[in-house]
């Protein structure tokens, strides 16, 4: 799987002399790839977090805590389902 980091799907949300913080937008899950790929360039990851499955905002949802869909939230996961097979 190819993974394509630019302008549109990074940001660097701050930096110091010791880390990075980047914003990645991401379409899959690659999150094992990104991790491999900043490794291979010398960078260590210490944290990815993910804050959304396609429409669905995560926000304050803690590990292993759940919460019911809107129905906003089911009809748009339900349109990207039938839209991807096709």
């Amino acid at each position: 799987m190819m993974v394509f980091l630019n302008r549109e799907n990074m940001q660097i949300e701050k930096f110091n002399d010791k880390s990075c913080w980047l914003r990645l937008t991401l379409e899959g899950r690659e999150n094992r790839i990104i991790r491999r790929g900043f490794e291979a360039a010398g960078h260590r990851v210490v944290r990815l977090v993910r804050e959304a499955i396609g429409a669905v905002l995560l926000a304050n949802l803690k590990e292993g805590s759940w919460r019911y869909l809107t129905g906003k939230e089911v009809r748009q996961l339900l349109n990207n389902a039938s839209t991807a097979s096709m």
